[in-house]
């Protein structure tokens, strides 16, 4: 079983590694294309190359999840324990996501630092998918609030969003790779994000839960050792 795993790994690397150079092209080109139509003043023209732009992106981005998948299964990824401020580290995420939603963020933390010792570019891909995922389910324009607090011997962060919530049926299955609630049917994804999510926090030490009403949105939540 372990060399099929070896070749299943092998073959996603190898395959991702692949579509990226032509892929980074198509990005490439098609930044260049929009800036040029736009600075002619071609705003249909210019609409076209931003579709292509963004379809490139999204195909990126799943090849990322994939090949991230394929690297924390084979146990290699999370090496690292550094001291790590969760509160920092929750701040920056937010900031991320607000780029693309600005003011839909609303953070609240009692405390100045909370440490753990972890992987400080795996926990940001964690807060990434929680935080994306949140804003993605939810209706435009909505809030999302972020806890970060201490609990005894762990760190906990909550992440809750106003979308359409899961039934009590699908919430043991939302941790399961490629597993897509059918409330998300109409929303782009492959059901990597909270797999991964769960590899990095189950790695690090720490439990991922979810708890939801259906109409009353979700409340994602993961803790960690405290250091």
């Amino acid at each position: 079983m372990s060399g099929l795993r070896d070749l299943k790994d092998d073959f996603l690397y190898t395959v991702c590694h692949d579509l990226r150079n032509p892929l980074a092209v198509v990005i490439g080109q098609a930044q260049l294309l929009n800036r040029a139509l736009k600075s002619k003043g071609q705003e249909e023209e210019a609409k076209a190359a931003e579709l292509i732009l963004r379809n490139a992106w999204r195909m990126s981005q799943m090849i990322d999840m994939v090949t991230v998948s394929a690297r924390l299964e084979s146990g290699l990824a999370v090496t690292r324990r550094v001291p790590v401020d969760m509160c920092q580290a929750v701040r920056d995420a937010v900031e991320r996501q607000e780029i693309a939603c600005p003011c839909r963020i609303k953070f609240v933390t009692p405390c100045r630092q909370l440490w753990i010792k972890g992987d400080p570019v795996w926990i940001d891909r964690c807060l990434d998918n929680l935080l994306s995922n949140a804003l993605k389910y939810s209706p435009p324009e909505s809030p999302v609030d972020v806890r970060l607090y201490r609990s005894g011997d762990r760190v906990i962060v909550s992440v809750q969003d106003r979308g359409p919530g899961i039934s009590p049926e699908e919430t043991p299955l939302l941790f399961s790779k490629y597993y897509r609630a059918s409330s998300s049917k109409g929303t782009e994804g492959l059901g990597l994000g909270l797999y991964i999510s769960r590899f990095i926090v189950e790695a690090h030490g720490g439990d991922i839960w979810v708890e939801s009403m259906e109409g009353s949105g979700s409340v994602f939540s993961f803790s960690l050792p405290a250091s």
